[in-house]
Formats: C-alpha cells, structure tokens, sequence
C-alpha cells in the first residue's frame, strides 16, 4: 500500500468537515481524493 498524500492532522481536520455536514463527494473534489477513501479514514481513525 503506497502512503497518504495527507498527514494524520489533516485527515482529522477532514473528517471533523465531513461530521459537520459536507458529504464525502464534496469533500473529495475539494480535496482531491477519491470519495470512499473518506468511508476508508472514518473507519480506521
């Protein structure tokens, strides 16, 4: 598995976005990643 293009920090500070109310869809064009990665860092943060 290659390694995140995100730090730890800034995965906690988009899933805090995402438990606030953006959809993940939202959130990965803003970002740049593919949307069940969220479904991925929800999981195992």
């Amino acid at each position: 598995m290659r390694a995140s293009k995100f730090t730890d920090s800034q995965i906690l500070a988009i899933l805090k976005e995402y438990e606030s109310g953006q959809t993940a869809k939202e959130l990965s064009g803003k970002y740049g990643f593919h949307y069940q990665t969220l479904h991925y860092w929800k999981k195992n943060w």
